[in-house]
């Protein structure tokens, strides 16, 4: 089987110079390779093989609510959000792009709350490389019946471009707990349309503030064949 180096490099040196400067003082990132198949942008690190994708991300809110976002940019709604990061939307946008992550229009997703476990996405959160991740699901509690979640499937869209501008990077939306269509991910959720059903969890959440990675991966990762071909 051919490696996953070449053909991934070269789609990254055609997507190189299509990769929009999302501040127009910040230098343009570059992907660099630093493992076998993995690789890196800016503070994002992916693996070619398993679509898995981490980035550095900060807890925003420990207990109360709602919460309608997991996470969003520093510049985005943080009082709403589990989480916030400096990473920007385009960059995780181009990333997600170069692995081919599987993606799902928001309005079928949102109708049928529910995807093919090619499509479904999950989210862990990790303090440092050595630690074990724990569930995003642990953090949140459902108001409806006062319950912790067991499980949060989420479904990726890619926002959407309007009047020239990408949507997730204008508002800061990477992640929704809330239907909403500019953010990134979707939870499946059918609770997802009450924009008050969520709250953090005290009793698991780390302190605000806690510095970690958000890991996010399919369900069921792409074939290696597929992502093989150039």
């Amino acid at each position: 089987m051919r490696s996953l180096v070449l053909p991934l490099l070269t789609v990254c040196l055609s997507l190189s110079s299509a990769i929009p400067s999302w501040a127009e003082e910040q230098e343009r990132p570059k992907v660099e390779q630093v493992g076998d198949d993995q690789y890196r942008l800016g503070e994002i690190r992916f693996d070619a093989r398993t679509q898995e994708v981490r980035f550095p991300v900060v807890v925003n809110m420990a207990e109360g609510g709602p919460v309608e976002y997991l996470l969003v940019h520093e510049s985005g709604k943080i009082h709403e959000a589990t989480f916030y990061t400096s990473v920007e939307p385009q960059a995780l946008a181009t990333v997600l792009k170069l692995i081919r992550f599987p993606q799902v229009n928001f309005a079928d997703g949102v109708a049928a709350r529910q995807v093919s476990p090619e499509n479904e996405v999950v989210f862990e959160f990790a303090i440092g490389d050595d630690s074990e991740s724990s569930s995003i699901a642990d953090f949140f509690i459902d108001l409806a019946s006062q319950k912790p979640l067991k499980e949060m499937p989420f479904f990726f869209s890619g926002s959407f471009w309007e009047g020239g501008r990408f949507r997730a990077q204008g508002e800061g939306s990477f992640v929704a707990v809330r239907d909403d269509p500019s953010a990134m991910f979707h939870f499946l959720h059918e609770g997802a349309a009450d924009d008050e059903r969520w709250a953090a969890n005290p009793e698991a959440t780390p302190p605000v503030g806690t510095a970690g990675e958000l890991i996010l991966r399919p369900v069921k990762p792409m074939a290696t064949e597929e992502l093989d071909a150039p």
